[in-house]
C-alpha cells in the first residue's frame, strides 16, 4: 500500500482492507495529500488471468439499497463509489453503510466535477475490475478524481490505475495470488490502527505493483511479499 503527502490534493494509496472494512487489494488518497493502506471484503469467486474481477461493468448510475435505515446514517456523510465493474461492488457498498456512511455507485465515466456539483460527498471509492491498466482500451477515470481535494480510496484495478497516472507502473506476474493471503502490516499507520502486524485478507489478482514500481512519493505500509498490500 502507498501514502503521500502533498497539501491540497493529497492521496493515499491503499491495497487491502482489513476484516474490520474492506478486504481486498486497493488505496487511499488523502485529500490533505497522503496516501494510506487499508483492507478490503472479499470478492465472491476467482477472477480470470487478466486481473481483477470477472464481472460486466455497467454504465448505470445506481444507488444500491440496504437494509440499513436511512435516519441511521451519520449526518453529512456521504462516499461516491466509482464502479470499473467489481463483482464485490455491491460489498462495498453495504461495508460503507454498515458505518452509517451514505453511499452512492456511479459509472468509471463519472467525472470528478459532477461529483462536486452533486455535493454532500466526503470521499471516493474506485473500485476493481476485470482489466489490465496495459490493455487496449483500457478503462480509465477523470484524473481530476485524484486531486479535486477528496480523499480516493482505490481497490485492486482502481489501485493499480492511480499507481500508474501518478508515475508508478505494474506488472503482470507469472503466479497469480487467489485466496487467503498473509500480509504485513504497518500498524502505526492511521488507516491500520488497532491491526495486528499481519492480516489475511483474500485476494485475487495477475497484476501487481511491486517495492520498485511504486509511484514516486507514495509510502508503503503493507505488502504481500515483494508486493505492495
Amino acid at each position: 500500500m502507498a501514502t503521500k503527502f502533498q497539501r491540497a490534493k493529497r492521496t493515499k494509496a491503499v491495497s487491502k482492507v482489513s476484516e474490520h472494512t474492506m478486504k481486498r487489494s486497493g488505496s487511499m488518497l488523502d485529500s490533505k495529500g497522503s496516501r494510506q493502506t487499508t483492507n478490503q471484503a472479499p470478492p465472491s469467486k476467482k477472477a480470470p488471468e487478466n486481473n481483477c474481477d470477472d464481472v460486466n461493468m455497467n454504465g448505470k448510475h445506481t444507488t444500491i439499497e440496504d437494509n440499513l435505515p436511512v435516519e441511521k446514517m451519520s449526518d453529512g456523510e456521504r462516499v461516491a463509489i466509482l464502479d470499473f465493474g467489481a463483482q464485490y461492488g455491491k460489498v462495498i457498498d453495504r461495508r460503507v453503510r454498515e458505518l452509517r456512511v451514505q453511499s452512492e455507485m456511479f459509472p468509471l465515466n463519472t467525472t470528478a466535477r459532477h461529483i462536486q456539483e452533486l455535493g454532500g460527498f466526503k470521499a471516493i471509492i474506485i473500485s476493481g475490475g476485470p482489466n489490465s491498466v496495459y490493455a487496449t482500451n483500457a478503462p480509465m477515470i477523470d484524473p481530476e478524481i485524484f486531486t479535486c481535494g477528496l480523499p480516493v480510496l482505490g481497490i485492486c484495478y482502481g489501485f493499480q490505475l492511480m499507481n500508474k497516472l501518478n508515475g508508478g507502473s505494474v506488472s503482470r506476474e507469472q503466479v497469480r495470488e487467489d485466496g487467503a493471503c498473509e500480509i504485513e502490516v504497518d500498524n502505526s499507520a492511521l488507516l491500520f490502527n488497532g491491526l495486528q502486524p499481519t492480516e489475511t485478507v483474500l485476494l485475487t489478482h495477475g497484476d501487481s505493483v511491486s517495492q520498485a514500481t511504486v509511484a514516486p512519493g507514495f509510502k508503503i505500509i503493507a505488502k504481500s511479499g515483494h508486493h505492495v498490500a
